[in-house]
């Protein structure tokens, strides 16, 4: 290269490296289908935030002694639950010390936040699928295995388990997922559990269909079903509301146990449990203060209230207990079914205590249930007749046709003058307490009652003309054989 191109060669180059830039290559967000194990195992690790791994029927056998880790904000979907099958090989630990219980790893570890796990089937030798990162959303699974929510803000819904859930976050929802076998274990703050079925967790050393171990939690709507305690609120846990609640055929129904203050078990339907309800402490601890157990509604617990000296509780041992609470709140208490005091006042609470209700209620807790009787979708011809009936006694009654406002009404009545066409009806009550219950809307259709149609031939005309007919014939007859005898 000569002298004056070398030059050049180094003038330019520098201007070159200025204009022209070389891009490196950088992974983007997208979706990634996967139809093997090993393509599985790939996208989960190299994937980029917001990406969507989207995983194709089939079973998939996870590597034994490995655990699938999540650390990317990623949604993981499977395109069935019921035919997306993942089975899983967490490495088993065998500990170093003498007695020691052996366990597994974790099957599954979401450690990222903003995390989609959905449309699976995940199966486990052992271990549990477990979520450490915040705003993580498990839901739609099949899941033979403990789920474990660690983080904040996580929504772990409608799915399916086998093996329960253990919550140790905070601000969690825990809704509408079927739980067969263990319960939920709440020992975070600020949580939902909502809706949830839950049903047959009644092994010997536990069998918690909900247990609370700390506080602000909210727990309503849930149906605990088979288990040997329904709703257990444990050691210092306080400021839980438990309300709306379906607890039947259980060993215990409500229950706390420990030293807790300001719970409120309130709007339950308690039945068919070995007792209904206990709030209790032991000797050894300081006993909560405000636990209140008031607007549910006990319904043949073989005990309604358990007043006896010891608790089963955790593990099978038992523990001498004092009972603490208050079973109404200052004006109301709760309904029992077995109460068989009076009423003389009607105002819809007993005249005597039960047990330590001082305010027990003479009827079921809750909206009166209002049924329209006789009332079909028909056509009916000037008027009909509105006839209905309320299960307990009423401070009001109305109804409202086709959506207007409310008219006032004692009982049973007839309507009259509606105007031919289409109508609903709704018939309203409100209890002693103001519990305001809802019918059925009936839908029907009025109409004129038809005018009586003019006979065109009015009998009166009919027989006179009868009687003519019949003179004339006997008058011509008559003639005829008057003549024949001349």
């Amino acid at each position: 290269m000569g002298k004056t191109a070398r030059l050049m060669f180094v003038l330019v180059l520098p201007l070159a490296l200025c204009v022209f830039h070389i891009p490196q290559a950088t992974a983007e967000s997208g979706t990634i289908i996967v139809t093997s194990v090993n393509q599985l195992a790939n996208a989960v690790y190299g994937a980029v935030d917001g990406s969507t791994i989207f995983v194709k029927n089939g079973t998939y056998e996870y590597q034994e002694s490995q655990t699938l880790v999540i650390s990317r904000s990623v949604s993981l979907v499977g395109e069935d639950p019921d035919s997306t099958i993942l089975n899983l090989y967490p490495r088993r630990v065998e500990p170093p010390y003498p007695y020691s219980t052996p366990y597994y790893e974790n099957a599954i570890e979401v450690r990222a936040s903003d995390v989609l796990l959905s449309g699976f089937t995940i199966n486990s030798v052992g271990g549990s699928l477990s979520a450490s990162g915040s705003r993580v959303q498990i839901t739609g699974n099949i899941i033979n295995t403990y789920v474990v929510a660690e983080g904040r803000y996580q929504n772990i819904s409608m799915n399916i388990l086998t093996e329960g859930i253990q919550n140790y976050g905070t601000y969690n929802n825990i809704e509408r997922n079927t739980i067969i076998r263990h319960g939920i274990w709440a020992a975070g703050d600020f949580s939902i559990i909502n809706g949830n079925n839950i049903t047959y967790c009644n092994t010997e050393s536990e069998g918690y269909g909900i247990m609370l171990q700390w506080s602000g939690n909210t727990v309503f709507n849930n149906l605990i079903e088979n288990c040997n305690h329904g709703v257990s609120v444990l050691g210092t846990s306080s400021l839980n509301n438990i309300y709306a609640n379906m607890v039947v055929n259980n060993v215990g129904g409500l229950e706390l146990f420990g030293e807790g203050s300001n719970n409120a078990f309130h709007d339950n339907y308690v039945a068919d449990n070995t007792y209904g309800v206990l709030l209790s402490h032991t000797v050894l601890r300081t006993a909560g203060e405000n636990n209140t157990v008031y607007h549910n509604n006990f319904v043949d617990n073989a005990e309604q209230i358990n007043s006896r000296s010891t608790y089963y509780g955790n593990y099978g041992s038992e523990a001498a207990i004092y009972t603490i609470g208050d079973y109404d709140n200052g004006k109301e208490g709760n309904y029992w079914s077995d109460y068989t005091g009076k009423d003389a006042d009607g105002n819809g609470i007993g005249d005597t205590r039960y047990s330590k209700d001082l305010y027990p209620l003479m009827y079921s807790w809750g909206a009166p249930d209002v049924y329209i009787i006789g009332l079909e979708n028909a056509t009916y011809f000037g008027s009909f007749s509105l006839n209905f009936m309320v299960n307990k006694p009423t401070s009001w009654m109305g109804y409202s046709l086709d959506g207007f406002y409310n008219v006032t009404i004692d009982g049973n009545l007839t309507l009259t003058g509606l105007s031919s066409g289409l109508h609903s009806i709704t018939v309203y009550a409100k209890d002693m307490f103001e519990n305001a219950g809802t019918s059925e809307t009936v839908f029907f259709t009025a109409a004129e009652k038809p005018e009586p149609q003019q006979d065109p031939f009015p009998k009166t005309l009919l027989f006179g003309s009868i009687i003519a007919a019949v003179a004339v014939v006997g008058l011509g007859l008559l003639v005829y054989f008057k003549k024949r005898k001349h």
